[in-house]
């Protein structure tokens, strides 16, 4: 059975038909690119304002937090030009991924390098971490999954070996990243899920007008073959063109009429008659 140009991947999300895939990613990247260029706005705003806060919370550290941050903010700047670029649309895809992957790295940063020695406030950074899987809403969710996957393996690497915090603090940390990663991915997912199901029903309804108005205009038709003309100028049989523009099938029979003309001389056929007379 030939496999429909709308079936996708499983858990990646794509379709596996190229060419659906292209027309559904030129359907949603309007609406992702400006979700791109918000959400990089949003983070130059946030990593400007919360430089205030360097000289009470990183002491000796607070000239490498300062060239993390505007590093930060020097990237939010490239993606959001480079989402207004046609040349650059097929980065939409990746666009969830550098988010989660930098911002997140950058939070777990500022977190390591936190001289409190308790709960740091910078966790609450990863609240924003998380929710860039939905910069690029329906798509890209399969590049943002491996992304979030960094975060936590990102964070345990620079705290397992140097742990400037108590292990019970460590503990909850990695509760909450995990509770966060599986809600996160979960609610992705759906999103995902739905955006590119409500593009199948949408093109299959254009699909069904187009046939319904197809169906509903004059056919060319033999006087004598009864052969239909389709859109191509090849002709074709009545039941051939059917089945092909509808979901009908054909079982074929003959009418009382054809029955006669064809096995009218037979005897088994006139004793058949009579019997059905009687």
């Amino acid at each position: 059975m030939k496999p429909s140009k709308y079936q996708m991947h499983r858990f990646f999300l794509y379709f596996r038909d190229v060419q659906t895939e292209n027309s559904y990613r030129d359907a949603t990247i309007e609406r992702t690119i400006r979700f791109t260029q918000a959400t990089w706005m949003i983070v130059a705003f946030l990593a400007i304002l919360f430089s205030v806060l360097d000289h009470r919370f990183f002491a000796d550290n607070t000239g490498l937090v300062l060239k993390m941050r505007l590093g930060l903010v020097v990237l939010a700047a490239v993606m959001f030009l480079m989402a207004s670029s046609l040349k650059s649309k097929k980065l939409m895809d990746w666009n969830g991924f550098i988010f989660i992957f930098f911002l997140g790295t950058f939070c777990n940063g500022l977190i390591f390098l936190d001289i409190t020695q308790g709960f740091s406030l910078w966790f609450a950074g990863l609240f924003f971490v998380f929710p860039g899987v939905f910069t690029t809403a329906g798509l890209g969710f399969r590049y943002s999954f491996f992304a979030m996957m960094t975060v936590p393996v990102t964070f345990n690497i620079l705290f397992f070996f140097n742990t400037p915090i108590q292990m019970t603090d460590f503990l909850f940390y990695n509760v909450f990243l995990g509770g966060m990663l599986m809600i996160y991915i979960f609610t992705a997912f759906l999103v995902e899920t739905n955006l590119r199901r409500n593009y199948i029903a949408v093109e299959q309804l254009k699909d069904s007008i187009d046939e319904v108005k197809r169906l509903s205009g004059l056919l060319p038709i033999c006087a004598k073959c009864k052969k239909i003309r389709d859109d191509d100028g090849y002709w074709q049989q009545v039941e051939t063109y059917i089945q092909s523009h509808t979901e009908a099938t054909f079982s074929h029979g003959l009418c009382p009429v054809c029955l006669d003309e064809t096995y009218g001389s037979k005897k088994w056929y006139k004793k058949r008659k009579t019997r059905e007379s009687e």
